[in-house]
C-alpha cells in the first residue's frame, strides 16, 4: 500500500506543477491578449482623427513637410494596426488565456476528487487486496487524466517539460528488481 501512497503524492505533485506553470501561463497570454485589445483601441481611436487633423492642417495653413509627417505618423499607425490585430488573430492569446484557465481549474480538481476517492476508497473493504485493487485502478485512472491534461496542454502550445515527472518503476519505494536467472549457456562451458 506504501507503493500507492507514494504514487499517489507523485501525481498530486505534478498536478501542482502543471497547475502552477498553466497559472503562469495564463497570466502571460491574458497580458498579451490584453495589450492588443486596448493598442487596437488606442490606435483606432488616434486613426479615426486623421480627417480632422487634415482639415485643421489646411484651415491653419501649415506646410507641406507637416502634412508628409503626419501622413507617415498615420501610415505607420495603420500598419502597426494591422500587425497587432493579425498577430493577436494568428495566437488567439486570449483564447489560449481561457484554455489554461480551464485546465488550471481542471487540475485542482482533479486532486480534490481523486483525495475524496483515495478516502473513500481506503475504507470501502475489509478486504486488503480488494482496497489495494481499487486504489491501483485509481491510480491508473488518475495517470489518463494526467495524460489527458497533458495533450489538451500541448495542443495550445505550452511546454510542460519543465513539469517534473516520475513514471519510472524505479521510483516506486521498496521496489525491488527480480533476479534474472541466466537461461543460456556460458561460452565457457561449452568449449
Amino acid at each position: 500500500m506504501q507503493q500507492y501512497k507514494e504514487l499517489i503524492l507523485r501525481r498530486e505533485r505534478e498536478c501542482d506543477n502543471l497547475r502552477a506553470l498553466f497559472r503562469k501561463e495564463m497570466k502571460r497570454q491574458a497580458s498579451k491578449a490584453n495589450f492588443c485589445k486596448s493598442f487596437l483601441i488606442i490606435a483606432g481611436a488616434l486613426i479615426a482623427t486623421k480627417e480632422v487633423g487634415e482639415l485643421l492642417m489646411l484651415k491653419m495653413h501649415f506646410s507641406e513637410l507637416i502634412g508628409m509627417v503626419l501622413t507617415i505618423i498615420y501610415t505607420l499607425l495603420g500598419v502597426s494596426i494591422s500587425v497587432v490585430a493579425g498577430l493577436d488573430a494568428a495566437y488567439r492569446f486570449a483564447s489560449k488565456a481561457d484554455r489554461l484557465n480551464y485546465l488550471t481549474v481542471m487540475c485542482q480538481n482533479q486532486n480534490r476528487y481523486f483525495m475524496s476517492d483515495y478516502l473513500a476508497y481506503l475504507n470501502s473493504s475489509p478486504d486488503p487486496a480488494i482496497v489495494e485493487q481499487r486504489i491501483a485502478d485509481l491510480v491508473r485512472e488518475r495517470n489518463k487524466d494526467l495524460e489527458r491534461v497533458l495533450s489538451a496542454a500541448s495542443e495550445i502550445g505550452v511546454d510542460t517539460s519543465s513539469v517534473d515527472v516520475h513514471y519510472s518503476i524505479y521510483d516506486i519505494p521498496d521496489f525491488q528488481e527480480p533476479a534474472l536467472e541466466n537461461t543460456r549457456p556460458s561460452r565457457l562451458h561449452n568449449s
